[in-house]
């Protein structure tokens, strides 16, 4: 069983290694005092970080047991506010040790992460130019999509240009569609690929909403990717978030096999539960497992399904919807007719699509 961390345990650190011995686990369970649990009942779902630490906490029904909160530690820095200017920074007793004196409890993070940024959102590294948001029109979904490398992409002398998102991919993913084109037209999708992830990392919800005001074609209902993984990373997460709340009047359609991280996994469940206007799909192969199928269930996953064209009900026997788009070819189905018991249904559905 993992250890469930007390702000006593963090207290008593006397040195850097000892803190990184924990840090460096990545994701942790903390056992919040009453002091920190209280902020986060003050907040709520104010913030980002106050949301995601309220779909993890865990509330055991034993009494022996305390309520634990899930820590990501890739997301807490993320979401931490920016250090003080040098001029205003407080001085630090030399008895101190410096981590301690610029990490604070959980309590005091909460209640000084700020939920605006420091830059215009609208705009790209501090320009005043509104940044541009690489994105295309597929007409086959009848949306607007935007995409991110398969693979990692370097330039002639070998040097990444570009790293590659679908780290959880598996066997069946050899015969992802995409891939043919890739090996047809690979130095222009890599060109394309490179100016996709260079957008995504600057990506804002304000700027992908101002882009798609826009437009004359429908936008809402939005594809993330056609191409590429949208949660890498817990960098994602947080872009992902920002996305969705900034343009509540569109839904936003993301097929992931990022459930197959168990870092990941319950920060995208956490968006799940918060927001409306995802529509998260666990995207399944014949190499998954009941077990996995089982727990994808429980925890309230819609699933997408390829690659066995006869695989009517998963493996639980939870009966799968056929694709209009690929069982009919309805093209544009997905953006105008696709609702009950598809990719965009409010309810838990399992979608099943024709192989290629």
């Amino acid at each position: 069983m993992a250890k469930i961390y007390t702000s006593d345990d963090l207290e008593a650190i006397e040195d850097i290694e000892g803190l990184e011995s924990i840090t460096e686990q990545c994701v942790i369970e903390y056992q919040p005092t009453e002091a920190e649990l209280g902020w986060l009942a003050f907040i709520r779902d104010r913030y980002a970080l106050t949301a995601y630490l309220l779909n993890t906490l865990d509330i055991r029904e034993r009494t022996s047991s305390p309520d634990v909160v899930t820590l990501c530690f890739d997301v807490l820095r993320l979401a931490a506010p920016s250090p003080p200017m040098a001029s205003t920074a407080p001085r630090v007793s030399p008895r101190t040790p410096s981590w301690r004196a610029s990490s604070g409890s959980l309590a005091r993070m909460l209640k000084t992460t700020s939920p605006t940024s420091n830059h215009n959102p609208s705009t790209h590294n501090g320009s005043r130019y509104p940044m541009n948001v690489e994105h295309r029109y597929c007409a086959d979904l009848g949306m607007f999509a935007v995409d991110r490398p398969i693979n990692t992409i370097r330039d002639d002398g070998g040097k990444v240009v570009a790293k590659g998102s679908c780290l959880w991919k598996t066997s069946a993913c050899d015969d992802c569609f995409n891939l043919k084109f890739m090996k047809m037209y690979q130095r222009d999708i890599d060109a394309r690929d490179v100016r996709n992830e260079q957008s995504w990392q600057g990506l804002t919800g304000k700027a992908l909403s101002d882009t798609l005001d826009r437009k004359r074609n429908q936008t809402e209902r939005v594809r993330l990717m056609t191409r590429g993984e949208a949660f890498r990373d817990p960098s994602d997460v947080i872009r992902i978030r920002d996305l969705l709340t900034a343009n509540p009047g569109r839904l936003f359609w993301i097929p992931t096999r990022a459930w197959r991280s168990r870092h990941l996994r319950p920060l995208i469940v956490a968006i799940m539960r918060e927001f409306p206007n995802a529509r998260i799909q666990a995207s399944t192969d014949v190499t998954t497992t009941r077990e996995e199928q089982a727990s994808l269930d429980a925890e309230g996953w819609s699933t997408m399904f390829f690659g066995d064209d006869a695989a009517f009900e998963t493996l639980t026997g939870e009966e799968r919807h056929p694709c209009a788009k690929t069982w009919e070819k309805d093209k544009g189905a997905c953006a105008e007719r696709c609702g009950k018991g598809g990719c965009f249904a409010k309810e838990q559905t399992h979608v099943h699509l024709k192989q290629h």
